[in-house]
């Protein structure tokens, strides 16, 4: 039974990519496997990634050594699985929450990687020695089956707590629900003079924002905030024809009090609805401030003095996660690696999604005569740049999806 639920969702994944993208699912070329891989079709493109089919399992593993040895006995579905397909990528959602299935293809070892989790040692990547693993959930937790258990299949969540995602694996697949990662714009940032360029997609230099917008001053200590950049929702985007602006009080260490650093958290509680008076922006943007406007209504504002280095932005759309891009619209969040997700779930009763990400270790460029960002110590950065919300920070920015007034709200994390 579970065989033929595997194959239903890789004919969908394969009728997905035919219908958004005209080919086979593709991935990041690996030389190594497509030396010892059957499953690539064709050659890499220009962005090196290479098209793939899912094949019928050709071998049947016998699991009864493995069992009798560690004095377990394996789900006969878990069993089947290793038996039913080679694939090299399977994406879907369980409970609204991205689920991504590690490849499975004849060059992998089942029973030796099998042993390994039974025997009880510790996995380098999820520390965990509880259960096999088959993969990653909400782009971060793993997920499995117990080695001592009933065959549930189970994401360890923050503070090892089980989460169960369904009462067998062959539940799960019949619950899946076949999806690529959400559709993201990546930024590709070139270099060169304002004056030479009429991008409505760009970081520093002059904002190109309407006419009667007032250049914004911080809420906190008065200083004037500084432009940072200004984005173009392209083509495609629930906002297509508007544009967003940003800008940042780069006084923020030495004229702010430490807890006026960032704005103030949002909830990290799924399910929350967070009031749509919390996000007022003339209560919550206090040293940061969004504009958001009908694109064609931008006019380049000489009556404010650049700061930060002129770069153009331009798009290009992918489903890739990336987290060394700059700025990345729409898509999947990148969560740091010591962070759970941290979004309410609603604003007003809308739903929040994600409108766009920034790279940490992303700073900005800042011009020769632009004054320095002042330390924590008081003293100015050797950097010639800025940073956003202090250094090596990743920072979310959210939105209702209201096309003519939406709210925002932002997510800082951090490693450090």
């Amino acid at each position: 039974m579970i065989k033929e639920k595997i194959k239903n969702c890789l004919e969908e994944n394969i009728a997905l990519w035919q219908l958004e993208t005209n080919s086979l699912p593709k991935i990041n070329f690996d030389q190594y496997t497509y030396e010892t891989s059957n499953l690539y079709v064709g050659k890499p493109d220009t962005e090196g990634r290479i098209q793939w089919h899912y094949a019928p399992a050709n071998r049947v593993l016998d699991f009864s050594k493995l069992e009798m040895e560690y004095h377990v006995a394996l789900p006969q579905d878990l069993k089947d699985y290793y038996n039913a397909y080679f694939f090299l990528e399977l994406n879907g959602f369980i409970d609204d929450e991205c689920i991504s299935f590690e490849p499975l293809d004849q060059i992998d070892d089942v029973l030796e990687n099998l042993e390994f989790f039974i025997s009880g040692e510790e996995d380098e990547k999820f520390g965990t020695t509880d259960f096999i693993i088959l993969g990653t959930y909400g782009h971060k937790y793993p997920f499995g089956i117990s080695k001592t258990g009933n065959g549930q299949v189970v994401a360890i969540m923050e503070e090892d707590k089980e989460y169960v995602l369904a009462k067998s694996l062959c539940e799960l697949f019949a619950r899946l629900k076949i999806a690529n990662p959400r559709l993201g714009w990546y930024s590709v940032l070139t270099s060169m003079e304002q004056k030479q360029d009429n991008s409505d997609s760009f970081i520093g230099g002059k904002p190109r924002i309407s006419a009667n917008i007032p250049l914004p001053v911080c809420k906190v200590c008065g200083e004037p905030l500084t432009f940072f950049f200004q984005l173009a929702f392209p083509k495609g985007h629930i906002w297509e024809g508007k544009s967003l602006a940003f800008f940042f009080c780069t006084s923020t260490y030495y004229k702010h009090d430490a807890q006026e650093w960032f704005p103030p958290r949002l909830l990290a509680n799924d399910k929350a609805d967070v009031p749509i008076e919390a996000l007022d922006s003339d209560s919550y943007q206090t040293l940061f401030r969004v504009y958001f406007f009908d694109t064609k209504d931008g006019v380049l504002r000489q009556d404010y003095h650049e700061k930060v280095m002129y770069q153009r932005i331009d798009w290009k759309a992918g489903r890739r996660r990336d987290k060394k891009v700059p700025i990345i619209l729409a898509g999947e969040p990148i969560w740091m690696d010591s962070f759970q997700r941290e979004c309410p779930k609603s604003c007003g009763g809308k739903n929040l999604e994600l409108v766009l990400q920034i790279a940490d270790y992303f700073n900005f460029e800042k011009y020769p005569d632009a004054p320095p960002e002042i330390r924590r110590s008081f003293q100015p950065r050797k950097e010639n740049n800025y940073t956003l919300f202090c250094d090596f920070n990743r920072i979310f920015l959210w939105g209702i999806d209201d096309k003519e007034k939406p709210v925002f709200g932002i997510n800082v994390q951090s490693d450090m």
